[in-house]
């Protein structure tokens, strides 16, 4: 058992866990994606005049699974990308994993840097976002960095 099996814990408990990812860049704008335990996933697209476009998307059972099964196999609360100071705008990201206790562990890399490990949990949560293209989206406004996606979740 590696220590993100550990950390995600039983998997009867898998439908507390969340799982996050972040692409920003702050002139540019990105992407935050939220994933929740019921399989919902909230896709923020931020454009480089802040403004923000929500989408939601369900996952399958199987692709929630194999989201957190990719994580465990390539153990990702152990991988430790190489230090450096980032290119000028260049994004970091992020990938946050919340177990069932709420207790939450993040690890991050910048964006030109490639990680096969983290590359393969990130590429997940990244295909998420290509779900969106013909999607209409449920909010679009200005990017309020003090509302989070996941107290609309939580509210609902």
């Amino acid at each position: 058992m590696n220590a993100t099996q550990l950390f995600l814990g039983d998997p009867a408990y898998w439908k507390a866990v969340q799982v996050y990812l972040s692409a920003m860049q702050a002139l540019f704008g990105g992407w935050n994606v939220y994933v929740f335990g019921d399989r919902e996933a909230i896709v923020q697209r931020v454009s480089p005049i802040t403004q923000e476009k929500r989408f939601r998307v369900t996952l399958t059972e199987a692709g929630f699974r194999s989201l957190l099964d990719t994580a465990i196999a390539n153990d990702l609360l152990t991988i430790q990308p190489p230090s450096r100071p980032g290119h000028p705008d260049e994004p970091m990201i992020q990938i946050t994993l919340v177990n069932s206790q709420k207790e939450s562990r993040m690890v991050s890399k910048w964006a030109g840097d490639k990680h096969e490990k983290f590359d393969a949990v990130s590429r997940l949560l990244f295909e998420l976002t290509t779900r969106t293209q013909n999607l209409t989206p449920y909010h679009s406004g200005p990017y309020d960095w003090k509302v989070s996606p996941i107290e609309a979740h939580r509210e609902e």
